[in-house]
């Protein structure tokens, strides 16, 4: 009985050694599995690897210098939440029409080639999600003289808008990937006098203010994926 208890005992070392080693292997094979599944990352795609705040106040600051001493010229103005502003009335449209003026003509033709090239970056695709321009009126008009006529007149102003874009060089020279890719981004809408806004850029229906002139404004508003709109809310203190 003392030899067999010698010799079973080795032999249940042995068995424990080899449970211990096939135990080990399937760990091994079971993350080199994983470790196959995951992506490789693209060295010239390294937003990825950036959180979407920092993505978002980098684009805020591009936006800004897009912008920056070109008020008093332009009219332009880029709000704290990406939104960019034409707020002077005189540039862009005259009295109930949707024709654009030269004097915007020749701001989008040198304005929107800067905008679109930075917000259609690589860097941004995963924080830009759509592109609204948007038309607004300050009120009624003899012409216009309902909320629904003045929504029909700004929708016109920001598709006239559109359009214009697309017709210019800038546009004609993307390659057919990059105008697709506008083509599904951006749209146009009209909102009639239905957010009019005040001196301090607050809608009067909440503010009970008077209509500001800068209520006849022309927006280019980014709608962003829902990963950035936290940051969005704490731009202001850039």
């Amino acid at each position: 009985m003392k030899t067999n208890r010698a010799i079973w005992i080795p032999y249940a070392d042995v068995m424990a050694a080899l449970v211990l080693l096939f135990a080990l292997l399937i760990i091994f094979f079971a993350l080199k599995d994983e470790e196959e599944k995951i992506p490789s990352v693209d060295n010239n795609k390294t937003d990825i690897l950036v959180p979407v705040s920092i993505l978002v106040l980098d684009l805020y600051k591009e936006l800004n210098a897009s912008v920056e001493n070109k008020y008093d010229k332009w009219g332009i103005r880029l709000l704290d939440d990406l939104t960019i502003t034409f707020e002077n009335p005189v540039v862009l449209f005259e009295q109930d029409s949707y024709l654009i003026k030269q004097e915007f003509e020749d701001i989008l033709d040198q304005w929107a080639p800067v905008y679109f090239s930075i917000v259609t970056k690589d860097k941004y695709r995963n924080v830009v999600k759509e592109i609204k321009i948007e038309g607004h009126t300050a009120r009624k008009s003899p012409v216009h003289n309902s909320y629904i006529r003045t929504v029909e007149l700004s929708q016109h102003r920001a598709r006239s808008i559109l359009d214009y874009i697309m017709q210019t060089s800038y546009f004609k020279s993307l390659p057919l990937s990059g105008q697709k890719r506008l083509e599904y981004m951006v749209s146009a809408n009209g909102f009639g006098y239905g957010r009019a806004i005040d001196d301090e850029y607050i809608p009067v229906i909440v503010s009970g203010n008077p209509i500001s002139h800068k209520s006849r404004r022309v927006l280019f508003k980014i709608i962003i994926h829902s990963a950035g709109e936290d940051i969005v809310a704490h731009i202001k203190g850039i």
